[in-house]
């Protein structure tokens, strides 16, 4: 625009110039033309601005991480006489890392009339929330040389998932027997609780005669024995450390990363655990069950929600009052970096 502006000026005094030298009345009415044009551009911007209608109803609430990502914007073009040339600048940001922003700059035209929808794209490198915002659109005139800005400030949120796999661990029999509060029972495998009958059996040696049920045998003329429910709680606790630090967008990314691929991997291996993270402004611990595949996505996707806590005593207070009571076969954690602790430390072989 301001190499334009530049070329106008120019003109403007080669035309003057010519005007001096020659006494011809075509001169005369171009230099009026160059010398009216700014007030004439000024008033047609002022009205074809108020004819730009823009929205961000074709931007894709996910993408993943490293991956091409696609947001369209939508501009309308009210006016029914003239065209729109527009300029738009789009910038896109971590959620925990404003200061970085990354900025695209988009061309148009749109007949009068007419809406059309305007493509950018970009990668993420990490994974977690990112801003797209779209900062302002400039409306040119009929040669592109003066233009007219319109503030937009219009955001939309795409949380970017992260690429995992599965990792290598080993469950113990102690962890897949243990038994947990839960109103959710198991319908292939018996356990010890009464308040749940899985199957009536015909009784056998070194059964209990506790078990036995005593108005099926009368009816069946034989001894028949109760087999207990197995209630299927969450058996392993994965605690999300997530506390404030100098990079907040790596720290999250391998987080988010560590604890799904931990996750999809307990549940192809049927292990029902669950996460549970600090939420510092509703002073709570973030509780989530996972029971299988679906419940890990859900969880990454709750997890962008997650916030850095700065209170570390709060935070131990809370964990304190929440999980009391509560027992798990195995406690382990992801701290701010994203490694895996069990115990506090860190094990090439994840033992469960």
């Amino acid at each position: 625009m301001i190499g334009k502006i530049i070329g106008y000026v120019v003109t403007v005094i080669c035309t003057l110039y010519l005007f001096l030298i020659f006494d011809e009345s075509v001169v005369s009415g171009i230099l009026l033309f160059e010398l009216i044009y700014p007030v004439i551009s000024a008033v047609y911007l002022i009205i074809l601005s108020r004819s730009v209608r823009y929205n961000l109803n074709r931007v894709q609430e996910m993408g993943e991480e490293g991956k091409k990502i696609r947001a369209g914007i939508t501009v309308s073009n009210i006016n029914k006489i003239g065209s729109l040339n527009l300029k738009m600048c789009v910038t896109f940001c971590n959620k925990w890392d404003k200061k970085h922003k990354a900025k695209q700059t988009v061309y148009c035209s749109i007949s009068a009339g007419q809406d059309k929808t305007v493509w950018c794209s970009f990668v993420s490198e990490y994974c977690g929330p990112i801003e797209l915002r779209l900062k302002y659109i400039r409306v040119y005139d009929f040669f592109g040389i003066f233009g007219r800005k319109i503030k937009c400030d219009k955001k939309a949120e795409i949380n970017i998932m992260p690429l995992f796999e599965l990792m290598p661990l080993e469950i113990t029999k102690r962890t897949r027997d243990f038994q947990t509060d839960s109103e959710i029972y198991s319908g292939e495998r018996r356990g010890d609780d009464p308040s749940e009958l899985y199957q009536v059996r015909p009784y056998r040696a070194m059964d209990s005669v506790r078990d036995i049920h005593w108005k099926l045998t009368a009816k069946e003329n034989q001894l028949m024995v109760k087999e207990h429910g197995f209630p299927l709680g969450c058996v392993i606790l994965i605690w999300i450390d997530f506390g404030k630090c100098s990079n907040l967008t790596q720290s999250f990314s391998n987080i988010v990363k560590k604890t799904a691929s931990l996750s999809i991997t307990l549940s192809a291996e049927h292990c029902i655990h669950m996460a549970a993270w600090y939420e510092e402004k509703n002073s709570c611990i973030v509780k989530w069950p996972v029971y299988n595949v679906e419940d890990t996505y859900a969880l990454i996707w709750r997890m962008m929600e997650m916030e850095p806590f700065t209170k570390e005593e709060d935070k131990e207070i809370c964990r304190k009052e929440s999980f009391r009571g509560q027992e798990f076969a195995c406690e382990i954690s992801v701290d701010k970096d994203g490694n895996i602790l069990k115990d506090g430390e860190i094990q090439e072989l994840l033992c469960l």
